[in-house]
């Protein structure tokens, strides 16, 4: 009897908990909207036409033109899903600033499969859901090597939870500190998210700091200099 109640109350408990942290989210969301966040913050680097700049996670390649409308820089755009990854290509393809590859970066070589959800498509488990497509995942390090490892001026990653991974694997192999800005939306809805974000967060702060964030939508972080990193 007794057990039986201290579950109940432990599951109000949880429940009361997780409206706390999604009426938070929703709070951010709205001070993002009302900075007008997508127009301003996303936008506004110091960066020149000899920049390097990733999109990881391109979806339709907005971002990218913004970018590139206002910079003239290069940017690679990484977008796994087959038919997003044609139309980008097919929006740049008289852009030679544009360059395009039709896979996901991550921590290891692998095949995966990425559910069907326009931008909210995701790396999914073998089997747990019937529309996905597979897709190639490949070690962001090892791509970073085959185009040079140049310096990346700005990284935007919105990879729906798959971030966590990505950044823990370049703070493992030293490329951080080779990214001046990132740009990354942080997902709440993978096992342990505020955990995990507090992991990664705490490897950013190593070479960057953050220069601005809403939390679970988007936030940037900054290199410091050389000198106190």
């Amino acid at each position: 009897m007794i057990t039986s109640i201290l579950r109940r109350v432990a599951h109000r408990l949880l429940h009361c908990a997780e409206k706390i942290e999604e009426g938070g989210r929703l709070e951010e969301l709205d001070r993002w909207r009302r900075d007008r966040g997508d127009l301003t913050l996303r936008l506004n680097y110091t960066l020149t036409a000899a920049s390097e700049v990733w999109d990881v996670g391109g979806y339709e390649g907005q971002w990218a033109s913004d970018i590139v409308a206002r910079f003239g820089c290069r940017v690679n755009v990484f977008e796994p899903m087959p038919a997003a990854a044609s139309a980008i290509r097919l929006r740049f393809a008289s852009n030679p600033l544009v360059r395009v590859y039709g896979y996901a970066l991550g921590a290891k070589n692998q095949n995966g499969l990425l559910s069907s959800a326009a931008d909210a498509s995701r790396l999914i488990d073998a089997g747990a859901e019937s529309d996905s497509v597979p897709v190639e995942i490949r070690d962001i390090m090892e791509v970073w090597r085959s185009l040079g490892s140049a310096p990346v001026a700005l990284m935007k990653i919105n990879i729906e939870g798959a971030e966590y991974d990505l950044i823990e694997r370049m703070a493992e192999a030293g490329m951080l500190a080779h990214v001046a800005e990132i740009q990354v939306q942080f997902h709440a809805f993978v096992p342990q998210a505020k955990e995990r974000k507090e992991r990664v967060a705490a490897l950013l702060m190593k070479t960057h700091e953050q220069s601005w964030g809403y939390e679970f939508v988007w936030e940037n972080w900054r290199r410091r200099s050389i000198a106190q990193i």
